[in-house]
């Protein structure tokens, strides 16, 4: 079995185990709207548009960087993933859209990076998150910050276990 199929392997698992009900309402409706646009910054300041996507297999995550409880996970899950897909890792473009606008600028994001090196990070104006969510067909809703940042050392802990 080659590295590429193990790893989606993996995270379809993680996927569908998360969530059954969300897993069995995708079955029967696409998993993206092919006519939507929208266009998002990278952490480096440069522009992603929906259009760059095209043609590539993209794992596409949606959250906010001071998430201490679902986030970090996901995201340890997303560099595992690239350290099992070896030479292949090339061939899948793991991305982190950030919901929280006001807090993850550019700046915040590009430090974000520092610690998680093979996910893309976008963030935007709030419509153009808003178009992104729509894209993936994504619901969310932004809350007051309700967790505690002095949990984020444990957090990277357990990203260097891995």
């Amino acid at each position: 079995m080659s590295k590429l199929l193990k790893a989606l392997i993996t995270l379809t698992i993680l996927g569908f185990s998360s969530g059954s009900a969300v897993a069995e309402s995708l079955i029967h409706r696409p998993l993206v709207d092919a006519k939507a646009r929208f266009e998002l910054t990278q952490a480096s300041g440069k522009l992603l548009r929906f259009e760059d996507l095209k043609g590539q297999l993209s794992l596409v995550y949606f959250g906010y960087t001071t998430c201490l409880m679902q986030c970090p996970p996901t995201w340890i899950s997303f560099e595992r993933v690239h350290t099992l897909l070896g030479a292949d890792a090339d061939k899948v473009q793991l991305l982190f859209i950030s919901i929280d606008p006001e807090r993850d600028s550019v700046e915040r994001l590009a430090d974000w990076q520092k610690n998680w090196p093979h996910i893309t990070g976008l963030t935007g104006s709030a419509d153009q998150i808003d178009d992104a969510a729509r894209t993936f067909g994504i619901f969310y809703a932004r809350r007051p910050m309700h967790a505690m940042p002095s949990a984020m050392p444990r957090m990277m802990q357990g990203k260097r276990q891995f």
